[in-house]
Parts: structure tokens; C-alpha cells; sequence
């Protein structure tokens, strides 16, 4: 499964990147709107993973990926377990 993740919190996307890839997910890093544009204009992915303060990138892939989900819905998914 091929992962783009959009976080402009370096931090932040360091540690899903590193965490994605240490469960085998094979993982691309953008800390803006234009590299993430860019790189999903290169690849297809199967999953996005896109920042919750980045709600104007969400059109702009909506029709590249199979899926979408958000920073804030990961942190809470980890949170409620």
C-alpha cells in the first residue's frame, strides 16, 4: 500500500512516516499543498493521509485516491483505543 502523508508540523509527519513505514506501508512525506500536489500528480496512492488545518487540499485530491483520512482522525483513533 503506497501512503502520502500531508502534515506541515515536521514533527508530526516525521512520526507517522516513521511509524507507517515500520509497519511496511510504503510511505511519501509533504510538508505543503504544492509538494503534495506535486507528488500525486507523479504517483498513485492508496491512501492520504492529510492534515485537519489543510481543509483546501481535500478537493484537490479527493479524485486521486481511493482514501482520505485526517491527522485529527488518526490522533483520535490512537486516543480512543
Amino acid at each position: 500500500m503506497r501512503i502520502l502523508v500531508v502534515e506541515d508540523d515536521r514533527l508530526l509527519n516525521n512520526t507517522l512516516c516513521y511509524n507507517l513505514s515500520t509497519a511496511g506501508y510504503s510511505v511519501d512525506a509533504a510538508l505543503t499543498k504544492t509538494v503534495a500536489i506535486h507528488l500525486s500528480n507523479k504517483q498513485d496512492y492508496d491512501l492520504i493521509v492529510l492534515d485537519i488545518n489543510l481543509p483546501h487540499c481535500l478537493l484537490a485530491f479527493q479524485s486521486r485516491t481511493a482514501a482520505i483520512v485526517t491527522t485529527m482522525e488518526i490522533c483520535l483513533s490512537i486516543f480512543l483505543k
